[in-house]
């Protein structure tokens, strides 16, 4: 600057000088020396005056003026240029100034809003405050007016805290000193805060500071009040302390320690959970469609409010009526999800830093308690199994001295431990069963392999020994050091004497005491040795007790056992004592008769048998008389083996049954072509119940007292496929036998609903009546399918009769009237068929739920020529109308059985003479045919 005004200086100096030459006070030639030392020579109020001015001097002049003119303006022109260039970079200079003041303050709020610490600025005598941002989000509230500031402050104090907070506040500022309190703080969103106010405290301003410490707060009082309330619980004491602490500690209303089922992997039972301060015990909910989920399957879930908008269905939520929840899981040693520990709250939950990291921390405090509790439950567990083992147990040391034995041990050996503590386990050895090279050989064994098993007899207290199945195993540490043996072993006295059982009944009967199948075909494969050896017989007779069945089932079991052993008695005192007896099982027994001389011979043994065996038996209260069935085959006449000779013998003496019973039939090669034929028949029967072969036909029954039609018998018949009709008094009983009777009936029972449904369907209202087997309630649920099969057809039950025999009933009647009176209940007509053949009496009929007595068609052949049958039909028919029961009559063939029957009064009648059986077909002519339909009531049938 100095610069510019020497410049400006000498410019003016120049212009006068310039004017003085032109007035010629200064030489043309003068220098600029000269020129300034003229200048500073001239007076101040000196004037050049030219007395003789001329236009030429004039034109200098002004010429002189206009170069001062032009120097100024030049000059101010560029002191223009120079201050408007020196202000740009003023300008410029704050600019970055100010950028960088704003960089910084945004530096500092930054800094301020990650360590949660706010600023603040308060005059100390208008009590003005001003706040920064991060000080506002610290309190939760907007920013304020700067003359509201100070009062919003001291609103957000929580209300216990203001009183204390306002006080400090007045004495700090007050005597001037320094501020550093702790308290609370409320803002707008009812969150509580705990906050650090920090400041410094000069004459007239305060500046001060104030720091977010709620995490650090909530962890001090976490981990102290863990150390003050959890610590030394266990158990269930730990989990309701460590919830009620964690429900101290963040002020929520519930709080869950719970664990997944194992059996219900879907379900969570609490171990402890508190509700509103309270414990409520034996609680659990199920996963599906809740946050609990998502804890397990995102491993957190925290939501600080409106809880409900995003779980809206689960009705547990919605009776606690919660805002907030937060959860994290529980994990097992082995890394896998054991359960959660949850808080809920019926208010915002914010702090989810604080609030995560300390679930966190008291999910894996209480997954360690957790699997301390099993390894205990473990450990007991051992400790039980130990001690309440039926198996005694020795631990020893690494020397092979015992450390401890269980109670198992005690009772076995009569040892208390106290007696073989520090004592080697041989000592227990029986030295009359182990020598010293058995104990060496067993050490062997045990240090090359790490374990022994076998059986020892070992050596009670008393002395007395007794067998054992005795293992030892040798454990070692990880680097193969061995550390200790454990024994376990098990007294098999019982185990032998059971084995020598088995061995026994392996080839004994147990009931009769007689050699059993395995003996007895080792037996006969050796008399056939020897007999092919010497060139002689050998006789084998099968036996088959009469009616055993019958006497098992009235009698009972135990008296069938005793009748099989004296059974037993008297065929060994019947036989040689070269002979063998067996029971192969049930009332079959066999004889195998060595050295036979010829058939006559044994054709009198069975003689002698049959004769003993029929001398009438006490059985306890009870006299019964026996009878057998005897088959007999001659080794090498009837076969080369054992396998033929019982198949054989076995063939003779079913057919002894099938002739009559209490025989002895000699196997003839005919016998097992009729039994081949038997078999082809029963296969031929599978092969006809399979292939749809059986047909069903339909004979009528017609009520006397009205002449209609009341019911129908449906009778299975049986055509091959060669058209060859085989009789059903020929493969019924098969089927009974061959057990293809249950099948087979319920083919019929389904058969005969489905066609009397379609009668129905077409106005027709009778009934149709089935045939059932002993067998079929036996050997089935029968009544359930009866159900089943009127449920499938859709047919009423009351349009179903059930027929039995009475024979059948009279044997069983206890398990027969059972299943009666089932069938009774579903609606169904049950009938006794083939009544008069048992032993017809009132007694059975009053406990049987029946309907229909069926008067046996033997009974009505030979009336009325037959003045007994007469009195016979004429009782039962009485005595049905005194029971309340219909009585109907089979094997009508002739005009003088029905007047007979009706002037009886007898109910229903069935045979030939009213319709043969036919087909379904056959029979809907038939009506058409002999039948008119009446108008009234609909769907009735009558006699023309």
């Amino acid at each position: 600057m100095a610069v510019v005004w020497r410049l400006i200086w000498i410019m003016l100096c120049f212009g006068m000088l310039s004017q003085q030459a032109a007035l010629g006070h200064v030489p043309d030639t003068a220098g600029p020396e000269q020129l300034v030392t003229f200048l500073l020579n001239q007076p101040e109020s000196s004037q050049v005056i030219n007395p003789s001015p001329s236009w030429h001097i004039h034109w200098e002049a002004l010429s002189g003026y206009l170069l001062i003119f032009a120097g100024l303006t030049g000059f101010v022109f560029l002191l223009v240029l120079l201050w408007n260039t020196r202000l740009r970079r003023e300008v410029s200079r704050r600019r970055q100034t100010e950028a960088a003041l704003r960089e910084s303050e945004q530096n500092l709020l930054h800094s301020q809003r990650i360590a949660a610490i706010g600023s603040w600025q308060l005059s100390v005598t208008d009590r003005v405050m001003t706040c920064s941002d991060e000080m506002h989000r610290i309190l939760g509230v907007e920013p304020a007016d700067a003359g509201d500031c100070y009062k919003q402050f001291l609103n957000t104090i929580h209300c216990d805290d203001r009183l204390r907070v306002e006080n400090y506040f007045y004495t700090t500022l007050r005597y001037q000193n320094e501020l550093d309190c702790q308290f609370r703080v409320t803002g707008d969103d009812g969150a509580v805060r705990y906050v650090k106010c920090q400041g410094k405290v000069t004459a007239e301003t305060v500046h001060g500071t104030l720091q977010d410490i709620t995490e650090r707060h909530l962890s001090d009082l976490f981990f102290q009040g863990f150390a003050r309330q959890v610590t030394g619980h266990h158990g269930t004491d730990y989990f309701n302390a460590l919830a009620g602490l964690l429900a101290e500690t963040f002020n929520v209303a519930y709080v869950l320690i719970g664990v997944i089922s194992k059996t219900e992997p879907g379900r969570v039972d609490s171990l402890c959970l508190i509700a509103k301060g309270k414990i409520v015990k034996d609680f659990y909910y199920y996963l599906a469609d809740t946050p609990c989920q998502k804890v397990i399957e995102n491993h957190v879930c925290f939501y600080a409010r409106d809880l409900l908008l995003h779980f809206p269905d689960v009705e547990v939520l919605q009776q606690m009526e919660v805002e907030s929840y937060a959860g994290i899981p529980m994990f097992s040693s082995e890394g896998t999800c054991s359960g959660l520990i949850v808080m809920l709250d019926q208010k915002p939950m914010l702090n989810e830093q604080a609030v995560l990291s300390l679930l966190q921390v008291a999910a894996s405090r209480a997954s360690s308690e957790l699997q301390e509790l099993e390894a205990e439950r473990q450990l007991k567990l051992t400790s039980l199994v130990f001690e309440n083992t039926q198996e005694g147990i020795i631990i020893a040391d690494a020397n092979g001295c015992i450390i401890r034995v269980n109670r198992a041990f005690t009772r076995m050996s009569g040892f208390s431990e106290s007696d073989v503590l520090e004592k080697r386990p041989e000592f227990l050895y029986s030295r009359a069963h182990h020598d010293h090279h058995f104990v060496f050989h067993l050490r062997q064994v045990l240090n090359k392999q790490g374990r022994w098993q076998g059986e020892l007899w070992n050596q009670r207290k008393d002395g007395s020994v007794f067998p054992a199945l005795q293992s030892i195993e040798r454990i070692c540490d990880n680097s193969g050091k061995v550390q200790h043996y454990i024994s376990v072993f098990t007294d098999i006295t019982e185990k032998k004497a059971d084995e020598e059982r088995i061995q026994y009944l392996a080839h004994f009967d147990a009931v009769t005491g007689l050699p059993n199948r395995v003996l007895f075909n080792d037996r006969l494969q050796q008399s056939i040795q020897r007999a092919r050896r010497f060139k002689r017989q050998v006789g084998l007779m099968f036996l088959d007790l009469d009616r055993f069945k019958y006497i098992n089932d009235t009698l009972g079991h135990p008296v069938g056992d005793l009748l099989l052993e004296l059974v037993a008695k008297r065929l060994q005192d019947s036989i040689r004592q070269s002979d063998t007896v067996a029971r192969l099982g049930g009332d079959e027994f066999v004889v195998i008769v060595e050295d036979l001389d010829g058939q006559d011979t044994l054709r009198v043994l069975a003689g002698k048998i049959m004769k003993s065996l029929s001398l009438p038996v006490q059985l306890e209260s009870h006299r019964v008389n026996v009878h057998c069935s005897i088959g007999m085959s001659v080794f090498p006449e009837h076969g080369n083996d054992a396998d033929q000779l019982v198949k054989h013998a076995d063939i003779a003496m079913y057919h002894a049954k099938e002739s009559g019973r209490n025989q002895a039939v000699l196997y003839l090669p005919e016998l097992s072509v009729r039994t081949y034929a038997n078999y082809s028949l029963e296969r031929s029967l599978r092969h006809a119940i399979d292939t749809a072969q059986l047909r069903l036909h339909y004979q009528p029954q017609v009520r006397l007292s009205s002449g209609r039609l009341d019911s129908i018998e449906a009778l299975v018949r049986w055509q091959k496929e060669d058209g060859q009709l085989v009789e059903p008094d020929q493969f019924i009983p098969l089927a009974e036998d061959s057990g293809l009777i249950v099948p087979l009936g319920k083919w019929v029972l389904q058969q005969a609903c489905r066609q009397m449904k379609c009668w129905l369907d077409q106005g027709l209202t009778m009934r149709v009546a089935v045939n059932i087997s002993g067998l079929q309630i036996i050997n089935s649920n029968w009544p359930g399918t009866v159900k089943d099969v009127l449920e499938e057809t859709g047919l009423p039950a009351r349009h179903l009769e059930l027929e039995i025999t009475e024979s059948y009933v009279i044997q069983h009647l206890d398990q027969v009237a059972e299943v009666l009176e089932q069938l009774r209940e579903l609606g169904i007509r049950i009938s006794i068929d083939d009544f008069g053949t048992g032993y017809s009496s009132l007694s059975y009929l009053k406990r049987l739920p029946v309907d229909a007595l069926k008067v046996d068609r033997s009974f009505i052949r030979d009336v009325p020529k037959s003045p007994s049958d007469g009195k016979i039909i004429s009782a039962i028919i009485a005595m049905a109308a005194q029971l309340g029961l219909e009585v109907v009559a089979e094997g009508v063939e002739n005009a003088a059985q029905l007047s007979f029957l009706s002037q009886r009064d007898c109910d229903l009648v069935q045979g030939y003479l009213i319709a043969s059986p036919q087909s379904a077909s056959e029979l809907n002519e038939w009506i058409v045919r002999h039948y008119r339909q009446e108008s009234e009531p609909a769907g009735r049938l009558l006699v023309k």
